[in-house]
Protein backbone atom coordinates (compact mmCIF):
# COMPACT_ATOMS: atom_id res chain seq x y z
CA UNK A 1 0.00 0.00 0.00
CA UNK A 2 1.44 3.32 -1.06
CA UNK A 3 0.30 6.36 0.90
CA UNK A 4 2.07 9.64 0.11
CA UNK A 5 4.04 10.88 3.13
CA UNK A 6 2.28 14.26 2.98
CA UNK A 7 -1.23 12.72 3.06
CA UNK A 8 -3.50 13.94 5.83
CA UNK A 9 -5.03 11.85 8.59
CA UNK A 10 -8.38 11.35 6.84
CA UNK A 11 -6.68 10.31 3.59
CA UNK A 12 -4.50 7.82 5.44
CA UNK A 13 -7.49 6.38 7.30
CA UNK A 14 -9.68 6.08 4.20
CA UNK A 15 -6.82 4.56 2.21
CA UNK A 16 -6.24 1.89 4.83
CA UNK A 17 -9.97 1.17 5.01
CA UNK A 18 -10.32 0.94 1.24
CA UNK A 19 -7.28 -1.34 0.98
CA UNK A 20 -8.74 -3.60 3.66
CA UNK A 21 -12.14 -3.80 1.95
CA UNK A 22 -10.66 -4.31 -1.52
CA UNK A 23 -7.54 -6.23 -0.48
CA UNK A 24 -7.91 -8.87 -3.20
CA UNK A 25 -8.13 -6.22 -5.94
CA UNK A 26 -5.14 -4.33 -4.56
CA UNK A 27 -3.16 -7.57 -4.22
CA UNK A 28 -3.84 -8.32 -7.90
CA UNK A 29 -2.79 -4.79 -8.88
CA UNK A 30 0.46 -5.09 -6.90
CA UNK A 31 1.21 -8.44 -8.54
CA UNK A 32 0.53 -6.94 -11.97
CA UNK A 33 2.92 -4.05 -11.34
CA UNK A 34 5.58 -6.44 -10.00
CA UNK A 35 5.31 -8.53 -13.16
CA UNK A 36 5.65 -5.41 -15.28
CA UNK A 37 8.66 -4.26 -13.28
CA UNK A 38 10.42 -7.58 -13.82
CA UNK A 39 9.66 -7.69 -17.53
CA UNK A 40 11.68 -6.22 -20.35
CA UNK A 41 8.66 -4.29 -21.61
CA UNK A 42 8.44 -0.50 -21.85
CA UNK A 43 5.50 0.17 -19.56
CA UNK A 44 3.79 2.92 -17.60
CA UNK A 45 1.32 2.13 -14.81
CA UNK A 46 -1.07 5.07 -14.54
CA UNK A 47 -2.99 5.41 -11.27
CA UNK A 48 -5.80 7.93 -11.58
CA UNK A 49 -7.74 8.98 -8.52
CA UNK A 50 -11.57 8.70 -8.51
CA UNK A 51 -12.75 9.10 -12.10
CA UNK A 52 -15.42 11.68 -12.94
CA UNK A 53 -17.28 12.76 -16.08
CA UNK A 54 -16.29 16.40 -15.50
CA UNK A 55 -14.86 18.34 -18.46
CA UNK A 56 -11.11 18.54 -18.95
CA UNK A 57 -9.38 21.08 -16.75
CA UNK A 58 -6.03 21.01 -18.52
CA UNK A 59 -4.46 21.22 -15.05
CA UNK A 60 -3.62 17.58 -14.41
CA UNK A 61 -1.48 16.96 -11.33
CA UNK A 62 1.11 14.27 -11.94
CA UNK A 63 3.36 12.36 -9.55
CA UNK A 64 6.06 10.40 -11.35
CA UNK A 65 6.80 7.40 -9.19
CA UNK A 66 3.37 7.88 -7.56
CA UNK A 67 4.99 9.06 -4.32
CA UNK A 68 3.54 12.57 -3.96
CA UNK A 69 0.00 13.53 -3.10
CA UNK A 70 -2.32 14.38 -5.99
CA UNK A 71 -5.95 15.51 -5.91
CA UNK A 72 -8.96 13.38 -4.96
CA UNK A 73 -10.51 13.03 -8.43
CA UNK A 74 -9.60 12.86 -12.10
CA UNK A 75 -11.81 13.75 -15.03
CA UNK A 76 -11.82 11.08 -17.69
CA UNK A 77 -11.01 13.81 -20.22
CA UNK A 78 -7.86 14.84 -18.29
CA UNK A 79 -6.85 11.19 -17.98
CA UNK A 80 -7.28 10.62 -21.73
CA UNK A 81 -5.23 13.72 -22.54
CA UNK A 82 -2.47 12.62 -20.17
CA UNK A 83 -2.35 9.10 -21.58
CA UNK A 84 -1.80 10.48 -25.07
CA UNK A 85 1.01 12.74 -23.80
CA UNK A 86 2.66 10.01 -21.71
CA UNK A 87 3.01 7.45 -24.51
CA UNK A 88 6.22 8.95 -25.85
CA UNK A 89 7.50 10.57 -22.64
CA UNK A 90 10.60 8.63 -21.51
CA UNK A 91 10.17 9.97 -17.94
CA UNK A 92 7.09 7.75 -17.63
CA UNK A 93 8.71 4.56 -18.87
CA UNK A 94 8.99 1.82 -16.25
CA UNK A 95 7.47 3.94 -13.45
CA UNK A 96 4.02 4.23 -11.90
CA UNK A 97 2.36 7.62 -12.35
CA UNK A 98 -0.39 9.03 -10.12
CA UNK A 99 -2.69 11.58 -11.77
CA UNK A 100 -5.59 13.80 -10.78
CA UNK A 101 -7.37 16.82 -12.25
Amino acid sequence: MSIPPDAGFVTRLLTRLLHRIMREVYTDMERMEQQLAHSRLRWTAVRPTRLTDDPATGLGRISLGAKAKVGPRTSRADLANYLLDAIDDPRTHRVPVAISS
